[in-house]
């Protein structure tokens, strides 16, 4: 806050305060290092690389984690590339450096990526690229004409592909016999959350 006094219309030199804007001088000052304008160009470029892509496919989707792992690894190039052989950086400089690229980066990216983004799509990693892969495959081998017919449903195969995908089933058919009726009665019990009433009580028959 800031205080004056005039000596015009207020009596002895009566105080004037005036309310500083304090947001601008909370928000941190943009990078405009060349290192960070080096990232921001990079960004521009893999941009313009994209669209080309697009203009050529139709659509195009970004994979997040290799995004992120293309980032990192032009960062670190660009940071060493700015250093004479003969006089690195320091560990912790070459880190902050390193975190600064990337970061300007990501963010001119995002806001580049803001003009194309009807014709982009995102998934997490390539894992998600090979499940979507085979959900398209599997809408072609299956048919599913209701939800409540045939040997398993399309919500149970997209479960089970799922935990194929990420190691943590090894045999998809033989998954989907086993949790089909499980994943029956889970969704009924979800819709009709009211408890049931069980018969025999097994205190009745066990010791």
């Amino acid at each position: 806050m800031i205080v004056v006094t005039s000596p015009d219309d207020f009596e002895q030199n009566e105080p004037i305060q005036l309310q500083r804007d304090t947001t601008r001088a909370l928000q941190p000052a943009p990078d405009n290092s060349p290192l960070a304008n080096q990232a921001r160009i990079q960004a521009v470029d893999d941009i313009q690389e994209v669209q080309a892509l697009i203009a050529k496919e139709g659509s195009v989707t970004i994979l997040d984690a290799e995004l992120e792992e293309r980032a990192l690894a032009l960062a670190k190039l660009a940071v060493k590339s700015s250093y004479p052989p003969e006089n690195p950086p320091n560990p912790t400089e070459y880190k902050q450096m390193v975190k600064r690229w990337v970061a300007a980066y990501m963010e001119q990216f995002v806001e580049e990526r803001q003009a194309i983004s009807k014709d982009l799509k995102s998934l997490p990693d390539a894992k998600a690229v090979a499940l979507a892969q085979k959900a398209r495959e599997d809408k072609v081998k299956y048919h599913f004409p209701s939800s409540s017919r045939g040997p398993f449903h399309q919500r149970d195969l997209a479960v089970v592909s799922a935990l194929h995908e990420l190691g943590l089933c090894q045999n998809l058919e033989e998954y989907l016999e086993k949790i089909h009726d499980y994943v029956d009665i889970y969704e009924e019990a979800f819709r009709n959350p009211q408890k049931e009433v069980t018969w025999p009580d097994p205190r009745s028959f066990r010791a």
